[in-house]
């Protein structure tokens, strides 16, 4: 008797401050202090992607010196898109010099180091500086192929007077990653504008090919309508799914931890 007494009050007072306690979780949420790092890192974020998203936008609508605005059909309109492509790939070399550099370093000091000479098969583990040259490497190579991804796309799709923006997107990916491998030592703060150097240039030539790409559509045959409303629609049901699975999962884990706090309350 005395544990249904129990139970009843703990239930009654849960059904009581259930929206309290949420409205309480939600402000203490926002309201949550960052850490030094963690500033740091939005700090060097926010003021690499706002210098890529002005250089970039400058670059494609020809607003910078003449100097610094390279296009593969300087005195035409139009360029052949195979022009494009290998305008592309000269300045993409950009892209891949930082990746052979993190190799040579990984390499050369792994020559020098006994316990990590023998790479994998080695029985050790490896030395920390190892695992931090072989992360600087996988994140390099990660974001070069992104990137050139981009180039490649960009290049393929758009006109010839935005094709400025590739060399200048090259020559930001290649002074981050150089930011990046010389600051990783310094932790998060330290590796965070060069990181968002690359990949933000990247983010911004792929969105650019979207809404380019999109509102070229919205121009054709409706046959091409058709095409890119099935593929909105199929983004829009994904999302809808992964938030209403995202939704239950949420409400299971309140669950359990409900029934944990009553177990620990009960016995």
């Amino acid at each position: 008797l005395a544990q249904a007494l129990v139970f009843r009050k703990l239930i009654a007072s849960r059904l009581c401050t259930f929206p309290q306690k949420q409205l309480t979780l939600h402000i203490e949420l926002h309201i949550m202090a960052l850490s030094e790092g963690q500033v740091g890192v939005m700090r060097g974020m926010i003021l690499a992607a706002s210098f890529n998203l002005l250089i970039l936008l400058l670059g494609m609508y020809r607003k910078l010196p003449e100097d610094l605005i390279m296009l593969p059909c300087p005195e035409a309109d139009n360029c052949d898109v195979s022009l494009q492509l290998s305008f592309a790939f000269r300045w993409d070399i950009l892209l891949f010099l930082p990746l052979g550099l993190s190799i040579g370093r990984l390499a050369k000091y792994r020559f020098f180091s006994p316990a990590d000479i023998d790479a994998a098969v080695s029985s050790s583990k490896g030395t920390d500086t190892a695992k931090v040259l072989n992360a600087i490497i996988q994140n390099t190579l990660e974001q070069s192929v992104y990137c050139f991804a981009a180039h490649l796309c960009f290049a393929a799709t758009m006109p010839n007077k935005f094709q400025g923006a590739v060399p200048l997107g090259a020559c930001l990916f290649f002074a981050g990653r150089i930011l990046f491998i010389t600051g990783y030592d310094q932790g998060g703060p330290g590796r965070a504008l060069g990181f968002a150097l690359g990949w933000a240039s990247s983010n911004i030539l792929w969105i650019t090919i979207l809404v380019y790409n999109f509102s070229s559509a919205l121009q054709m045959d409706p046959e091409s309508r058709k095409v890119f409303s099935l593929l909105g629609c199929t983004i829009l049901f994904v999302f809808v799914v992964k938030g209403v699975l995202s939704g239950k999962r949420a409400q299971a884990m309140e669950r359990t931890a409900d029934r944990s706090t009553t177990t620990a309350l009960l016995t």
